[in-house]
């Protein structure tokens, strides 16, 4: 469950101040799949951010199955961003020197899992995706559809309870877009838990279970 109330966000600029999220609240229960649009600037990836315990909002409360995100010590914020969290980017962020394979098999390494065991959940992560004979190509050897791929399986190894998705067709052609945006829809049906998905593709964000728009610092049912 994610219970988000009266989030403020806000950025000096110069001697301004500039207000992205204002007074925002939201809740959701899993399992759930929601798409959050809106304008360019309007805030939404620096609510995924947030949300996932990369920034830290000027003011209000997240609660993520019952954690106060705020109040946690930055040592178990990294733990349950790394057991609980899948973190899906426009820029798909794989590491240049290592395969798909291992590129998938990070967060799983991290959390201190024997390698033969991440190696398998990274393995049956590509098989998920489509990539079972891609596991041993750099990204370089990749196509952006293929790297993106990559990236869902490496977000979804630990069987996260939250998968949030920045803009993850946003770097890809229609088609291609489409294809992936498929296979993270099905990850997150089989994983059971909550997908936020930030999308400028509203045809998209129509095949979730429920859209929001992002306007004016706050949460509107679309």
């Amino acid at each position: 469950m994610l219970v988000i109330h009266d989030l403020h966000k806000n950025y000096p600029e110069g001697d301004q101040t500039v207000s992205v999220l204002k007074g925002l609240s939201f809740e959701v229960r899993s399992p759930a799949r929601i798409g959050i649009v809106g304008t360019s600037g309007a805030g939404k990836s620096t609510l995924l951010h947030i949300i996932g315990g990369l920034d830290q909002p000027t003011s209000g409360k997240i609660m993520l199955d019952g954690e106060d995100w705020q109040a946690l010590p930055e040592n178990r914020r990294c733990r349950l961003r790394n057991l609980q969290i899948g973190f899906i980017f426009q820029f798909y962020h794989l590491l240049p020197e290592l395969t798909a394979l291992e590129n998938a098999m990070l967060p799983a390494l991290i959390a201190g899992l024997p390698p033969a065991e991440a190696k398998q959940r990274a393995a049956n992560g590509l098989k998920q995706v489509g990539l079972v004979s891609r596991e041993n190509h750099m990204p370089s050897q990749l196509s952006g559809g293929e790297q993106q791929r990559v990236a869902i399986a490496r977000a979804c190894v630990m069987r996260p309870k939250f998968l949030l998705a920045d803009e993850p067709t946003g770097n890809l052609d229609e088609t291609t877009g489409k294809e992936v945006f498929q296979v993270l829809d099905q990850a997150a049906k089989e994983s059971g838990g909550v997908l936020l998905m930030v999308t400028h593709n509203r045809e998209l964000a129509k095949k979730m279970d429920a859209v929001f728009e992002l306007k004016d610092g706050k949460l509107h049912a679309v």
